[in-house]
């Protein structure tokens, strides 16, 4: 009897501290929100990622795969992304579903940590205060109103985490849940193949070869299906998006060591190397040692220094950073800190984060940039623009304008990607806009010089802090034959804008 009560009590106890947790964090997004959209007078995502996940998402919905409706492409890096949004495409309100479905995840984020969590043995209090100490490190709030998938891929890593821990108390334990897990994550995003590594390496070091192979193959099979399906459509094995970012030396270990040289160096490579450390000297101490067991720990950071990324705008690790810190307190829950050790711990932690947390402040000047420049840009593009354009960001712009878009980056063009790879000129822009009927480029010079046929009309110059776009100067050029009208378009917009901290300069 006696215990039917404490065991209902706990519940109660457990549930009123999630409740509190959910309602600081309700609360701190609220008024996050209402400062980052200064009093709910303006929204827009803090990068332009996500309207391209968007633009794609809305022809997805029309059947199609690709940024523009005549041809096929592959501008995303996660697989999933795309879809979870194309159901709202046809919506009015389709431009906040990112938002709204990243505040959901979010809270499904919070749940899963604070179980998690409660699963070290701590006290429901003591949950509740860790979780809301995690959010603030990995600055969910930026994660959210960044547009993109990193909350989900954070949902997958505690899923991971989970997983990997029953394994490690219970070998044998199915592999249907870890591999169903590591497919849905691999999906996700790329990066997460290095768990898959870990999970492989685990099984494969304790000569479990049946599922070695298994847990080899099965999490692979929708990556593989989604590779053989934009082959099918003649563009390569891998998103546009996630070539451009690895393309780099022919040498593959050349390029390996440089990247883990690179990362290992920076000030949250380094970090992650301490603390990755320390949980293997905490590991020693909590459990007979064994090799197996480390390389779930080991195995996941070493790769992701090897051939992940760190930085713009604080996302791209922070998967990585999430799991290495619910390994911290899973190890850490079963020793008793001395009062130097548990201080020399959080001001180690808060030094990790601290990047994280301050980036906050960061969010509503990264919102104003993209939504003075890439917003008036696409204004003047709807109004005054009309047939196919080539921009080099495409973003707001390929999403709001009504006709072709051509990337000259080539995140949404084959042709482009592999002319900028494989150039040492920018001859293949004018071959490109010949062939796709193009006359006006809208692109930043820092980025593409386009050959001498083109005429510079104008500029469009944000007169605020830059943060996060690709230049603070989006040029205007055009074919000979159009300089004048567009002259002359530039100039009647210029009188419509206001008060925005954009000055339009025009090339006589």
């Amino acid at each position: 009897m006696m215990e039917a009560l404490d065991a209902e009590s706990e519940i109660r106890r457990r549930t009123y501290w999630l409740t509190v947790t959910l309602a600081v964090v309700s609360v701190y997004f609220v008024c996050l929100l209402f400062w980052f959209t200064e009093g709910f007078t303006f929204f827009k995502f803090t990068l332009d990622d996500p309207y391209i996940h968007m633009k794609l998402a809305k022809n997805i919905g029309l059947g199609h795969y690709g940024f523009n409706l005549s041809q096929y492409s592959a501008p995303s890096s996660s697989i999933l992304w795309p879809f979870f949004l194309a159901p709202f495409s046809t919506s009015s309100y389709f431009e906040f579903a990112p938002l709204i479905i990243n505040i959901i995840l979010s809270f499904v984020l919070i749940v899963l940590i604070f179980k998690t969590i409660l699963d070290f043995q701590f006290s429901a209090r003591n949950t509740s205060f860790l979780t809301l100490v995690i959010i603030a490190f990995v600055n969910l709030f930026g994660m959210t109103v960044n547009g993109l998938e990193h909350v989900l891929q954070m949902i997958a890593v505690v899923l991971i985490f989970r997983e990997f821990s029953s394994i490690l108390k219970d070998e044998k334990r199915s592999i249907c849940g870890i591999s169903l897990v590591l497919a849905f994550s691999i999906c996700i995003r790329y990066e997460m193949l290095i768990f898959w590594a870990a999970i492989a390496c685990f099984y494969l070091y304790k000569r479990q070869f049946k599922k070695t192979f298994f847990v080899s193959i099965l999490p692979l099979l929708p990556a593989i299906a989604f590779s053989l399906y934009l082959k099918s459509l003649g563009l390569g094995y891998l998103p546009s998006s996630v070539v451009a970012k690895t393309a780099g030396d022919s040498n593959f270990f050349v390029n390996l060591c440089v990247t883990f040289y690179q990362n290992a160096t920076s000030r949250q490579g380094l970090g992650l190397l301490v603390l990755t450390g320390v949980n293997v000297y905490l590991f020693r101490r909590t459990s007979k040692v064994c090799y197996a067991n480390l390389l779930v720990i080991l195995v996941p950071i070493a790769l992701h220094l090897m051939v992940g990324k760190f930085g713009w705008f604080y996302r791209y690790e922070i998967y990585i950073l999430l799991y290495t810190i619910l390994i911290f307190l899973s190890l850490s829950s079963q020793i008793v800190f001395n009062k130097c050790a548990f201080f020399f711990s959080a001001v180690f932690l808060f030094w990790l984060c601290e990047p994280y947390i301050w980036s906050v402040q960061k969010l509503n000047q990264a919102a104003r940039n993209i939504h003075y420049q890439q917003g008036i840009t696409s204004q003047f593009a709807q109004k005054y623009l009309s047939g196919p354009i080539a921009v080099n960001d495409i973003g707001l712009v390929g999403l709001r304008y009504n006709d072709e878009v051509l990337d000259l980056w080539g995140l949404a063009s084959q042709e482009a990607l592999q002319a900028r790879l494989n150039s040492s000129d920018f001859r293949w822009v004018s071959k490109l806009a010949n062939a796709r009927g193009v006359d006006v480029l809208l692109i930043y010079e820092s980025w593409i010089q386009p050959p001498s046929q083109w005429k510079k009309v104008g500029e469009f110059v944000l007169l605020e802090n830059n943060v996060v776009l690709g230049g603070d100067k989006v040029s205007v050029f055009s074919t000979e034959e159009k300089v004048e009208s567009l002259r002359e378009a530039l100039r009647k917009f210029n009188s419509t804008i206001g008060s925005a901290p954009i000055q339009i300069n025009i090339l006589n």
